[in-house]
């Protein structure tokens, strides 16, 4: 009986497969109200990777950017623009692709920086979730020092007043200090004490309860 000999050979994947792989998110900065290009630095994290994050800018002054993204992937996607509101989204592609024009808007006295899981240990002053947020807010004022920062700290109203209002004002220096370590300047962050005195919710089922325990972050030009 005769044998046969089969050669296999492994080919590379084709220049489409390859490309398939990664898909292009790209698009333009520009100020909401004018119009005009901005140059600004955008940070690509994949949400289920939160210590993975790629920083790029944007090209010159057209505020045109490009980067591959993995096809099917969630990223969140932040833009920092010197004089602007940061900016924020999630980001998943697929066909069909199309350009994105992210709109900034620019800053204004009283403007609230977006810290949305920023969370404490019950009944104390010690941070449980929010370190990627609170270290967004120091690469951001570092980045814009003509804007200072207020911390109004905030509990629900159940309890005694004293109580809270010291509950409050132990949480926003706790995160004072963190934006300190981070390098802001002390003398650029305020901070002012509520209490229980202005909730959002007068409910008092658990979510109801949990909207009232907050801090605000209040850009002060």
């Amino acid at each position: 009986m005769r044998s046969l000999t089969v050669l296999l050979f492994l080919l590379p994947l084709s220049l489409s497969a390859q490309v398939e792989s990664r898909l292009s998110y790209e698009g333009q900065i520009i100020d909401s109200l004018s119009r005009k290009p901005l140059y600004g630095v955008l940070m690509f994290t994949p949400i289920d990777q939160p210590d993975s994050v790629r920083i790029i800018s944007s090209e010159g002054q057209s505020g045109r950017f490009r980067y591959s993204l993995e096809p099917g992937k969630t990223y969140v996607v932040e833009v920092q623009v010197t004089g602007y509101l940061p900016f924020r989204k999630e980001v998943k592609l697929s066909y069909p692709l199309r350009e994105e024009v992210l709109e900034l808007e620019g800053l204004l006295r009283g403007d609230l920086l977006q810290v949305r899981h920023l969370n404490f240990e019950q009944n104390s002053a010690m941070i449980k979730t929010g370190f990627q947020e609170l270290d967004q807010v120091a690469s951001y004022l570092l980045s814009n020092d003509q804007v200072k920062l207020l911390l109004e700290g905030h509990t629900e109203p159940q309890g005694s007043a004293a109580t809270n209002k010291k509950l409050a004002m132990d949480r926003i220096s706790t995160v004072k200090n963190y934006l300190v370590q981070r390098g802001v300047p002390a003398g650029r962050i305020k901070l002012k004490s509520y209490g229980g005195t202005q909730p959002i919710s007068k409910g008092t089922s658990p979510a109801d309860r949990a909207l009232n325990r907050r801090v605000a972050f209040k850009l002060i030009l």
